[in-house]
């Protein structure tokens, strides 16, 4: 199973309030490399698209 279109927020408030989005459209089918230069504490993956999302694991590297 592989995620497809889905939202990675960046953010360095718990609220999300200040969160910078980046969308990945289509299927991410093996590792997925996001390149932002965003500062963020937390991180957040969220479904948009009517797929499942299945998420084995999640790496941040300052």
């Amino acid at each position: 199973m592989t995620a497809a279109d889905f939202d990675v927020r960046l953010t360095t408030k718990a609220d999300f309030s200040d969160a910078t989005t980046v969308h990945v459209t289509g299927e991410a089918l093996r590792l997925t490399v996001l390149t932002t230069g965003t500062e963020a504490r937390f991180v957040r993956i969220e479904r948009t698209g009517t797929g499942r999302v299945a998420v084995s694991h999640v790496l941040v590297h300052p």
